[in-house]
């Protein structure tokens, strides 16, 4: 504590009667009564016109004198610029001590003119002691401002650089489906965050059948997101072959994409499901094979049908193998490619509000119920819309578990309108 600073300010308006100096006559008794002699404060002077020019905070301690022809007006800007230098000690005045003092905070006290020396040395004494805390938990203070406005800037960053990323994310996305006759096609494409584990794509191949693939990656957020960027790349569509453009095989088409995850593993290994498929979308004829992932479902007027597949995951093995099955798609069919965040998303029976639901298959059913072709129905852009309002009242859209995604693909009479719909709800 020895060795602060009592800065003594004085107001410039008329003199202190029979007084040439009275910071000097003041000081005198106040230090003589000091508590504790070895540790006798600094001295400094200053007026309150140079107090306006000086730094933000006054180090130690204030000690305020106010003549007797101060205004009011006066003491309370003095006042006022003490709190605006957060500086602690006492303010000496002659009149209105009462209507002063409602303006006291915990660093500021307002003392008469005429209070003892022992009494005045006491409390700048008490107020000298604790400002060693006080400069501490104001250092304190700075540091956290000073973290937290880095940590702000941090967050300002992670957030436009997240949304860039989504940005990046949907432009590698179909921006639209094929028109194709025969078949009306629908994509919910719904991340759980900025940006989603989950990838699709959908398009014309050169032979004129349709290629389509939902892909997972093993967890979420940005390291899925880039995982989902090498499956896109490694997906081989098709392939040279004696100077010929070949339309690759589905099986064979996930063999390359596992190929080459294997290929980059290294200390963190990362995996990722996913389904692959052919569409004649003159006969119906489809060729789909998978890799670890969710059935895809098969629904018509005779109900629903789960298409089992037998791949591994892929990124584990670097020789698997995936089988490739076929099936004709009938007029009236869809067929479904969906994420498995489907299966936390709808409540099982009897499930209270806000559990949380364990996988089950009730979103077979919304399936079923929503995107079941007909020749009369509102058509796959409405079933999407309805999809989307049936998930958000469920959770909300601000609360999704998981990544969601659902390609669907439906026959419908060559005669019916052909309707195509690319739904990416935000």
């Amino acid at each position: 504590m020895g060795g602060r600073t009592l800065t003594v300010v004085t107001i410039e308006n008329g003199s202190w009667p029979g007084e040439d100096d009275p910071a000097l006559a003041l000081l005198g008794p106040v230090l003589a009564a000091w508590p504790r002699p070895e540790a006798l404060p600094r001295l400094d002077r200053t007026t309150f016109h140079r107090l306006l020019d000086a730094a933000e905070r006054l180090p130690g301690l204030v000690l305020a004198l106010c003549p007797p022809a101060a205004s009011e007006d006066q003491v309370r800007s003095l006042m006022h610029a003490l709190k605006q230098k957060r500086a602690s000690g006492v303010l000496l005045v002659h009149d209105n001590l009462g209507v002063l003092r409602a303006h006291e905070d915990g660093g500021l006290v307002i003392e008469n003119v005429h209070t003892s020396a022992p009494a005045l040395a006491r409390t700048l004494f008490g107020l000298l002691r604790r400002q060693d805390d006080l400069d501490e938990v104001e250092q304190e203070l700075r540091h956290q401002r000073i973290s937290s406005g880095g940590l702000v800037g941090q967050m300002t960053q992670w957030h436009q650089e997240m949304h860039l990323a989504a940005t990046v994310q949907r432009e590698l996305l179909p921006h639209e489906l094929p028109q194709v006759e025969g078949l009306d096609c629908g994509v919910f494409f719904r991340p759980a965050g900025y940006v989603s584990g989950d990838i699709y794509d959908i398009s014309r191949m050169p032979d004129g059948r349709i290629a389509f693939f939902v892909a997972d990656a093993v967890g979420h957020g940005v390291p899925a997101a880039l995982l989902t960027m090498v499956i896109g790349q490694s997906l081989a569509r098709t392939h040279q072959t004696n100077g010929r453009t070949i339309v690759t095989d589905p099986g064979e088409a996930l063999a390359r994409v596992n190929a080459a995850l294997c290929s980059r593993q290294f200390h963190s290994p990362r995996f990722a499901t996913g389904v692959y498929g052919l569409i004649d979308p003159a006969t119906g004829q489809v060729w789909l094979a998978g890799a670890g992932h969710p059935p895809p479902l098969r629904l018509g007027p005779d109900g629903v049908e789960r298409i089992e597949l037998d791949g591994p995951l892929m990124g584990v093995f670097p020789d698997a193998e995936f089988a490739t099955i076929t099936f004709t798609l009938q007029p009236g069919e869809s067929l479904v490619l969906y994420s498995d965040g489907f299966e936390t998303v709808f409540p099982p029976p009897g499930a209270a509000d806000r559990e949380t639901f364990k996988p089950n298959r009730e979103f077979v059913r919304h399936f079923a119920d929503l995107l079941t072709p007909s020749e009369s129905g509102p058509g796959m852009e409405a079933a999407i819309a309805r999809l989307a309002g049936l998930l958000d009242a469920q959770r909300g859209s601000l609360h999704q578990a998981d990544d969601l995604t659902a390609l669907v693909i439906c026959r419908v009479p060559v005669t019916a309108s052909v309707s195509v719909t690319l739904a990416q709800a935000a």
